[in-house]
């Protein structure tokens, strides 16, 4: 005697089946990855796309500068002599941190942070740190 299960009750397991999958595929957050955001970050320049800090948006003050992030650790601020602060990515994977620090004057001291990257693509890196967020895209093409 053969199992029949009627086709509306197999129709029904397989949606079931298909939701469930989905649902646990799209709950698992995939992180970026301190070596992506490290090559990332140093191949081109960035200006910031916007930035909330404590709550209000500050992204004016940082409307003409542009940043570039040296393999070594430094940043550079165009128009700007030296190093204006410094960066590294720790060894955190989920998620990768960038760690800005030594910024010492205004506004540029309001980097100093330990960032969570909540993504980083060839063309743009969003930040967070509490309430704080801050979007980096890329410059020129």
């Amino acid at each position: 005697m053969k199992n029949r299960i009627s086709t509306p009750l197999k129709a029904f397991l397989l949606l079931f089946s298909i939701i469930v999958t989905l649902a646990l595929v799209s709950s698992c957050k995939k992180y970026t990855t301190p070596n992506k955001v490290s090559r990332i970050i140093v191949k081109d320049s960035w200006r910031i796309q916007s930035f909330f800090f404590q709550g209000n948006s500050i992204t004016i003050d940082f409307a003409s500068q542009v940043f570039s992030f040296e393999e070594e650790g430094g940043v550079l601020a165009k128009g700007i002599t030296g190093n204006v602060g410094v960066w590294d990515v720790g060894a955190n994977k989920n998620p990768a941190i960038l760690y800005l620090s030594n910024f010492l004057n205004y506004p540029l001291m309001t980097l100093n942070d330990d960032w969570t990257v909540d993504s980083a693509s060839k063309k743009e890196i969003k930040l967070s740190s509490g309430e704080n967020s801050l979007s980096l895209i890329k410059v020129g093409n």
